[in-house]
């Protein structure tokens, strides 16, 4: 029998169902999950709901572990020239280290309780010439030309 290479049989639910239905997987031989996607979120919210208890405390553990703080910085990484935000400083400079960026002499700019704060400090750190990202979806066309 000649296998579809369009679809895929679900190991739970058993259904033919085309790739797209399915969430990528790097480690498998078509390069998807061997659930599909609805089955494995039901599996998910399921263990979810028996194990709400142990989930939380497992995510706080985590929480704390790579430092995801309950506030965001405004960073500067002056050999790049380059503003950033975070909650999760730990998990951003390894991010940027990756990306080759040099993080050593990092500065805190700011430290503040919501994000909107954070956001407003780092657009106008842009709007001077620094880089990072920019947050263009959310603002007027003519916003970065002062």
């Amino acid at each position: 029998m000649k296998e579809n290479l369009a679809s895929k049989r679900c190991t739970q639910c058993l259904n033919d169902k085309s790739l797209d239905m399915f969430y990528n997987h790097k480690g498998s031989k078509d390069g998807k999950t061997e659930k599909c996607a609805e089955c494995s979120r039901r599996n998910k919210r399921d263990y979810y709901n028996k194990n709400k208890e142990n989930v939380l405390k497992r995510n706080n553990v985590y929480r704390q572990n790579n430092m995801i703080d309950d506030f965001y910085s405004v960073y500067y990484l002056p050999e790049e020239h380059y503003i950033g935000i975070t909650n999760q400083p730990k998990l951003r400079f390894q991010q940027h280290r990756r990306a080759g960026k040099i993080i050593n002499g990092y500065e805190i700019i700011g430290i503040y309780d919501n994000i909107f704060d954070a956001m407003i400090t780092e657009i106008e750190f842009h709007r001077r010439g620094y880089f990072g990202f920019t947050h263009s979806r959310l603002l007027p066309d003519d916003f970065y030309k002062g």
